[in-house]
């Protein structure tokens, strides 16, 4: 569908109509429309700003309490870049303060969610029952981890059908890629004078965001069918995944860099960017901030219909950077894990929804 719909939200002079500030829920949708824009559509950065203006001006002053809530979470996340647990958990208790909600929907969304979480405490207890036996020929410290790999990855073999066995190769390809680039990593912090070139240090640092590794390897085992040809696409590295990559490059580095500075740690794509360039750290961050939008656009493109690869491997794509956008809003949420991220393990793992 093309964005010039929203044309009829607007002047004659392209700008939005003031009168559609009176639709407190009308201007919340099309603020969550216009994040799911991509490059070019301008219509939709209009809205953005217009949408992003005038909610923040009216959301203190809301009297519903519920649609007070739902802007301001809107505001923090739209739900283009929420995790949708972590959203459903959150609109539950929205909707459930919203006195015209459905009884029925509401207990059913409960219910559902709870039913999940099972499901998912039963799959956590599982992963915690891996025996890792020692292995003489590395490092003490790596040998648990390295044991764990192995074992997984025979398992995968053990329980795959002969006609899926193809898979495990492409997960191991991706485990090595990483381990390669941490290698790399690990080279220029023993060389204590060497700072990357900008380019030289992104090709790597993408590589370890980890997401290259983790879109090919969360598929290995599902039960859908994916084609030999889905894994190949994911193993050249495509623009939804590399896209999502740079989201979580950028934004870690943006809130943690300063502190990995501080110990023994080589240098963030920032320290590379400020040096070859001459920039200021202010002028990195905002050099990154507007990647990470511009990206996010180019996510949103690779779900335009006919879809390369089954829509369920581009979702796991999404999924990465939605963590991302989740845990590195304004402070290294996975650093410092007893907050957001305790908070949010307990609320998704732990603590079930009162029906």
């Amino acid at each position: 569908m093309s964005s010039d719909v929203f044309k009829q939200f607007t002047n004659q002079d392209g700008k939005f109509k003031e009168t559609l500030t009176n639709d407190v829920q009308g201007l919340l949708s099309l603020y969550e429309a216009s994040h799911l824009r991509v490059r070019d559509e301008e219509i939709l950065e209009e809205a953005l700003t217009f949408t992003t203006t005038h909610l923040e001006s009216i959301v203190s002053n809301l009297s519903n309490n519920s649609l007070k809530v739902e802007v301001t979470e809107a505001l923090k996340q739209p739900i283009r870049k929420t995790l949708p647990r972590v959203g459903a958990r959150k609109y539950i208790s929205i909707y459930e303060n919203n006195e015209a909600h459905n009884h029925l929907l509401l207990k059913f969304a409960k219910l559902d969610f709870n039913v999940l979480q099972k499901l998912h405490q039963r799959e956590l207890n599982e992963l915690t029952r891996w025996d890792a036996n020692a292995i003489n020929s590395i490092s003490p410290y790596m040998r648990p981890i390295y044991q764990a790999l192995l074992d997984i990855y025979s398992e995968m073999e053990q329980l795959l059908s002969i006609e899926c066995k193809y898979r495990v190769y492409y997960g191991k390809h991706e485990i090595k890629k990483i381990v390669r680039a941490y290698f790399k990593e690990a080279q220029w912090l023993n060389d204590a004078n060497y700072i990357p070139k900008y380019e030289e240090h992104m090709e790597i640092s993408l590589v370890i965001a980890g997401y290259m590794m983790g879109a090919t390897n969360c598929l290995v085992g599902v039960e859908e069918f994916i084609s030999k040809d889905t894994f190949e696409w994911l193993m050249n590295e495509p623009l939804i995944v590399r896209a999502a990559s740079l989201i979580s490059r950028a934004m870690d580095d943006i809130v943690g860099h300063e502190d990995e500075q501080k110990r023994r740690h080589v240098a963030s794509i920032i320290e590379c960017y400020m040096k070859e360039y001459g920039a200021s750290k202010q002028e990195a961050y905002a050099k990154f901030k507007k990647d990470v939008t511009n990206v996010w656009k180019d996510i949103n493109k690779e779900f335009f219909r006919p879809t390369e690869v089954p829509m369920f491997v581009l979702e796991r794509a999404l999924n990465f950077a939605r963590v991302i956008d989740t845990l590195y809003q304004e402070v290294d949420g996975y650093t410092n894990s007893k907050g957001l991220l305790k908070n949010m393990a307990n609320s998704l793992l732990i603590e079930s929804v009162k029906i």
